[in-house]
């Protein structure tokens, strides 16, 4: 036939369902015919428009009509008669059907259907038809159960594709001889078992009047149930406020060539929509789409003429057949590599050079249309004109674009270093200007800036050699992380993006404040000099040695203990003496900044607060004690200390000598004096009161303790 349509219903074929033994199939001609053959071959055979969401498992094959690619209508046709002509002919048994009460499976609207059924020859195949008329005939298949020649047996569907105007089910089957058997219509009212109706607010007036005229002025839960599908392009809709509860929805038509510059559409409303299969969207200043990144769903996107630059929420879409990204500002398409069910791609106008990631997959076009890749206005690199879309059309894929080489720079070295903070990397980052045909090119100015981090270069722009190579090195900062080099020259397209990453050194403690490998006095004076501040993160010199993101006198301790080669000490062992010493030290390094001054003085200050204003004993802890106790004191100024202890009766127990102290506070357990009950011979001593007397220089003073055993 040559005719557009066939009577006059405006449709490109009429398939019939006879299913068993085969049908008729009309199609009209034209450059679709072989389409349109395939699919009504497929009802001459019995198949049913498969639109169910729950029938995600698709076979990959040169079609993306949802009946031919559908699994369930391979394994249908694998017992069907046409193909297995050598199975003995037996009286089709009747089938028997009962249907249990539906129940919610899960809300908004997942709905459990469980079915009784017996079929004496044994059944193959069970499918679940529903009518939907808007998108697919008198019917359409929601889903499908292997029952490999079961004769009897409970079947359970879960589905989210019924809606309140749904009406009726019913199963068909086809037994293991290829016999098919069909049961009553099921009476089925989804009202009954989703929760309550609400009031739907949908405060758009434009999307507003658009969903009254596809399902009435009633907004509510339940009546949006019934919105299949939404045809509004060049409404003017900005707000997609109250499709969230659209959960029916298949089919979204929301193109918008007139939309205003400064209107951005916010898509997150529909990011719950499961069963959206189709979705135009093009003209909107979209530039978030990560609400699509859970429509697993869908087939045909149309993201044209937006603000897009990321695209790694498609990355999950394995149903994807046909996508529109044309005019956009997409650069990296490495989201794209594993939609192996993509057959047609429309990157037109976008800033793409590298297509590698499209190399392995199938786009051969579609139904209607043969070309599979869409490249004109990329700045395409090289490697891809010369290599990556040779490979493609060597296996049969349609690419359009530009066939224009231009100047290139390539990586020869120096990528992806790493180096500590405050250095320089050992090996320059080396770049080559090659031309438009390919060639090294001496004489070229090639100038190489920071993009992101803090780091200098050596020298920023260079002249390429006889190799037509140009170098730089790299210091690095004192701020950890990533730094980005953008190399660029002139008729250069598409800038060379380096990077380099600022780390600490192997091993590194916290009390190396400046992060220069060793724990020194350098590093205690920069704590000094931050006293009471917050440093940012990841910045060095990063003096908040305990992370508690103030800089206070427990980072200080925290670095005299690394400081010094005994264990380290907890902040309240800090000392007059070791503090002093390395005030001393701070005061002979070679550069002193206006920084390691302040850190200076504010050592000085502390020192003074170490010292106290008069020596005094103090009581001994534990008290009463058993068999050991400390004895804590301060002195105010540094002299010869004696502890001598004292039976009740005024005998001398013990004599504890500690030689010359310096001033300061003695009252730690790392610092006090120690007593371990023990008399001259190394006796423990008996329970019972004893005095212990401290003299210093001047100084004497006793007090009383009790052993308790």
């Amino acid at each position: 036939m040559s005719s557009e349509s066939l009577d006059g219903g405006g449709v490109g074929g009429r398939g019939g369902h006879l299913g068993s033994s085969g049908g008729k199939a009309l199609s009209i001609m034209t450059t679709y015919t072989a389409g349109i053959i395939f699919h009504e071959l497929g009802h001459a055979f019995g198949l049913f428009h498969d639109y169910g969401t729950s029938n995600s498992k698709r076979i990959s094959i040169f079609t993306t009509d949802p009946m031919l690619n559908s699994f369930c209508a391979a394994e249908w046709l694998n017992a069907h008669r046409a193909f297995n002509p050598e199975r003995q002919r037996k009286q089709n048994e009747r089938s028997q059907f009962i249907m249990h009460p539906p129940s919610l499976a899960a809300p908004p609207n997942a709905i459990q259907l469980r079915f009784e059924i017996n079929d004496p020859n044994g059944i193959h195949q069970v499918q679940l038809l529903a009518p939907m008329p808007s998108y697919s005939g008198d019917r359409t298949l929601l889903g499908c159960k292997f029952l490999n020649g079961d004769i009897s047996g409970t079947v359970e569907f879960v589905t989210n594709d019924l809606t309140p105007k749904t009406g009726w089910v019913n199963l068909r089957t086809i037994d293991v001889l290829g016999n098919l058997a069909w049961s009553q219509r099921f009476p089925i009212d989804i009202t009954s078992v989703i929760p309550p109706p609400e009031a739907l607010s949908i405060p758009d007036p434009h999307l507003a009047a658009a969903v009254q005229r596809q399902i009435g002025n009633a907004l509510t839960t339940h009546a949006i149930l019934n919105l299949q599908g939404l045809n509004a392009p060049n409404s003017g809709i900005t707000d997609l406020t109250g499709l969230e509860h659209a959960h029916n929805l298949m089919v979204l038509y929301l193109d918008d060539r007139n939309a205003e510059n400064n209107t951005t559409l916010d898509m997150s409303p529909l990011s719950g929509l499961k069963n959206l299969t189709t979705l135009y969207l093009r003209g909107n200043n979209i530039t978030d789409i990560s609400a699509l990144s859970e429509m697993k769903n869908l087939t045909k996107l149309y993201l044209s003429d937006n603000n897009i630059t990321d695209i790694s929420a498609l990355s999950e879409m394995k149903n994807l057949t046909t996508l529109y990204l044309a005019v956009n500002n997409i650069t990296d398409i490495s989201a794209l590599s594993g939609l192996k069910n993509l057959r047609y791609l429309d990157l037109f106008w976008n800033a793409v050079s590298d297509i590698s990631p499209l190399v392995g997959l199938n786009l051969i076009g579609v139904e209607w249309w043969d070309e599979g890749l869409r490249l004109e206005k990329n700045p395409l690199s090289n490697e891809s004109i010369r290599i990556y879309i040779p490979a493609m059309q060597a296996s049969g894929i349609v690419v359009t674009f530009d066939n224009i080489t231009h100047p290139e720079l390539h990586l020869i070295a120096g990528d992806k270093q790493g180096g500590l903070v405050d250095s320089t990397l050992s090996a320059p980052f080396v770049v080559e200007y090659r031309d438009a045909n390919d060639k090294p090119k001496q004489g070229v100015s090639v100038t190489f800036s920071i993009r992101e981090g803090e780091a200098e270069l050596t020298d920023k722009t260079v002249t390429t050699d006889a190799e037509g190579r140009a170098k730089t090195f790299l210091h690095l900062g004192m701020k950890l992380g990533t730094i980005t080099i953008q190399a660029t020259a002139e008729e250069v397209i598409t800038p060379l993006t380096l990077t380099a990453q600022v780390v600490l050194p192997e091993n590194h403690v916290a009390a190396d404040v400046n992060a220069d490998g060793i724990v020194d006095v350098m590093d205690l004076v920069l704590v000094a000099a931050t006293i009471g501040t917050t440093p940012p993160e990841d910045t060095y010199p990063n003096p908040d040695v305990n992370g508690n993101r103030v800089v206070d006198n427990d980072d200080l301790a925290l670095v005299m203990a690394a400081l010094e080669t005994a264990p380290a000490a907890p902040a309240a062992a800090m000392t007059a003496e070791t503090l002093q010493r390395w005030i001393d030290e701070a005061k002979q390094l070679t550069y002193l900044d206006e920084t390691l001054l302040r850190g200076i003085a504010t050592l000085e200050a502390l020192l003074a607060s170490l010292l106290p204003e008069k020596t005094v004993l103090l009581a001994n802890f534990p008290n009463p004690f058993n068999p050991e106790t400390w004895i804590p004191f301060h002195l105010a100024e540094s002299t010869e200390v004696t502890l001598h202890i004292y039976g009740i009766d005024g005998v001398l127990v013990r004599t504890l000598a500690f030689g010359q102290k310096s001033a300061g506070i003695y009252d730690h357990r790392t610092r006090a004096a120690y007593w371990d009950g023990r008399n001259a011979q190394g006796e423990r001593v008996a329970s019972g009161v004893y005095f212990y007397t401290l003299t210093a220089g001047d100084y004497t003073s006793t007090r009383k303790m009790l052993i308790r055993k």
